[in-house]
């Protein structure tokens, strides 16, 4: 990896789109994206360059704040649709790996992040968020 790169908004949706812009969970000095369970919060990264046919490798994702269980959906192919990766998990940690054995990440075109449940019942998200792949193209 090159050092850091910041994706362009227009590659980042956030839903609801009422609750904030990607700024507020930028990183780990962002303010935090506040959202609620009931609202059915989900962040999608376009990774790879619109219209370039290279995948990005997808190293780890680093998540601050009070989320507890997330779901993670990719897309690893140009056309294709976002598909579970990883249902339910647990990120307490703070960290997400998707490194395995000798792997060093996953080849996607877009991840997708859904939250769940919040590690203190009855309180919104406070979310702030840093992703680790080699994007290409940027």
């Amino acid at each position: 990896m090159d050092g850091d790169y910041q994706l362009p908004d227009s590659r980042i949706v956030i839903t609801p789109t009422t609750s904030g812009d990607a700024d507020a969970f930028r990183g780990a000095g962002a303010p935090g994206w506040m959202v609620t369970p009931a609202d059915a919060p989900t962040i999608t990264f376009q990774l790879s360059k619109p219209l370039t046919d290279e995948p990005t490798l997808l190293e780890r994702l680093n998540i601050y704040g009070n989320v507890k269980t997330i779901t993670v959906s990719v897309q690893t192919s140009l056309t294709g649709e976002l598909k579970v990766y990883k249902d339910s998990v647990d990120v307490t940690s703070g960290t997400l790996s998707f490194v395995e054995g000798t792997n060093k990440g996953i080849l996607v075109y877009a991840v997708q992040i859904t939250l769940l449940e919040t590690s203190i019942s009855n309180l919104p998200f406070a979310i702030r968020l840093q992703v680790f792949a080699c994007v290409k193209g940027k």
